[in-house]
């Protein structure tokens, strides 16, 4: 981390392990702390992980060990607030834009929080507007392209003001263009983020630090340009 950050956990990870229905180990012994405002990658090959990890940050998994947000234990009696700290992007839009207009999308979540509709329509017009998608509240979002699906699911996770943003693979089958806006997109709404992705350049030009995942276990952690050097690394660890 930049040294002008505070060093407040926003995300711990403590022991924890995980195993697939069929008994195959998914985590083992995950130990770690992410920080308020750092901008994390998480990175490995298929199978590594990854996507398991971050789906136990808002309670989408229970598993051995512990986890808890901004000290907040991930349990069952706390994940509505939980889930209102942490903002869970899937890797496919179409998982998160279910509603038949972008509007209706964008304020399924404050509405189920029990916002009142005039707070909502200023929610939606404002997480619209932050990611670049002014207007396209009437629009299906099957009507929409790939990158702006991407989009409108980002609006859907900051309607609900959420202190954490956990991304899994933001950047996938974008072109290089549709690839920058996203980056661009997450770079300026900041906080704490967490990446999952297979992106290096998205990890090497957005995130202070890269773990990695093989195997279940953190093989690395530490400063990405640092991790990202390391050649052999990236070959051992399917990566390169």
């Amino acid at each position: 981390m930049n040294g002008d950050r505070n060093y407040i956990p926003a995300v711990e990870f403590n022991n924890v392990s995980y195993s697939y229905p069929d008994g195959a180990m998914a985590l083992s012994e995950i130990s770690l702390t992410i920080y308020q405002d750092e901008r994390v990658a998480i990175l490995g090959a298929n199978g590594a992980g990854k996507s398991t990890l971050l789906l136990h940050m808002n309670g989408l998994i229970k598993s051995e060990g512990n986890v808890s947000v901004f000290g907040v234990p991930v349990v069952k009696k706390n994940l509505p607030a939980i889930r209102r700290q942490v903002g869970y992007l899937f890797q496919n839009p179409d998982d998160q834009l279910f509603c038949p207009t972008v509007y209706e999308d964008v304020a399924f979540g404050p509405r189920n929080s029990g916002v009142n509709e005039e707070d909502i329509a200023e929610l939606v017009r404002e997480s619209l507007a932050s990611v670049g998608l002014n207007g396209a509240g009437a629009h299906p979002p099957f009507h929409l392209s790939l990158g702006e699906k991407k989009r409108a699911a980002i609006a859907t996770l900051l309607a609900m003001k959420p202190k954490i943003l956990a991304l899994d693979e933001p950047t996938a089958s974008l072109d290089p263009r549709g690839k920058r806006e996203i980056s661009a997109l997450l770079e300026k709404i900041g906080g704490t983020q967490v990446f999952v992705t297979h992106d290096l350049d998205l990890a090497r030009k957005s995130c202070q630090r890269t773990i990695i995942l093989y195997k279940g276990r953190v093989k690395l952690d530490g400063p990405t340009e640092d991790v990202l050097k390391d050649r052999q690394l990236l070959i051992e660890t399917g990566l390169a």
